[in-house]
């Protein structure tokens, strides 16, 4: 179905529409899926464009089909190759290789960072919040602020009832 949308539109943008099909596949953890996605979408590209300049780059475990100009279905071919590795430093490799590609698409940070983060084991970032961290220090809890050792509180016996007469 994505390939139907892309024949609509510019050679360049395969990599998008394919995005759109094997990104979700990814997240579910579905790479057999993925895989077989991009096999159907880029045969379909190779035999309705036979002038789109297409190299095959084969070694004794895989075949990868590289499209000199569109680089972003370079970068999905190659990333599911890395995933199939599981090679952390290729997938920070590729990430900075494509990189002005991929922050001119805009939408695939995310997704990215989720995969980084499932098949490669590369945690995302977190960012503190500064208000919670604040918060944290004064009720002695949560974030960045306060004390290292949680302070000792003192509970003191209550007062003796006065006497009655």
């Amino acid at each position: 179905m994505e390939y139907d949308w892309y024949t609509s539109d510019a050679t360049h943008t395969a990599g998008l529409y394919l995005g759109r099909a094997i990104f979700p596949l990814l997240l579910v953890g579905n790479l057999r899926a993925a895989s077989q996605a991009l096999l159907l979408f880029t045969s379909r590209l190779t035999q309705s464009n036979k002038s789109l300049a297409m190299q095959s780059v084969s070694s004794a475990s895989s075949d990868v089909r590289v499209y000199p100009s569109v680089p972003l279905l370079n970068f999905i071919s190659l990333l599911l190759l890395g995933i199939e590795r599981g090679n952390a430093e290729l997938f920070r490799s590729l990430k900075s290789h494509y990189a002005a590609y991929i922050q001119e698409v805009g939408l695939w940070d995310e997704p990215l960072e989720q995969i980084a983060e499932t098949y490669f084991g590369i945690r995302k970032p977190r960012q503190g919040n500064p208000l919670f961290d604040m918060m944290g220090s004064m009720f002695g809890g949560g974030g960045g602020g306060g004390n290292p050792k949680p302070a000792q509180k003192k509970v003191e016996a209550p007062a003796p009832a006065p006497a009655v007469d």
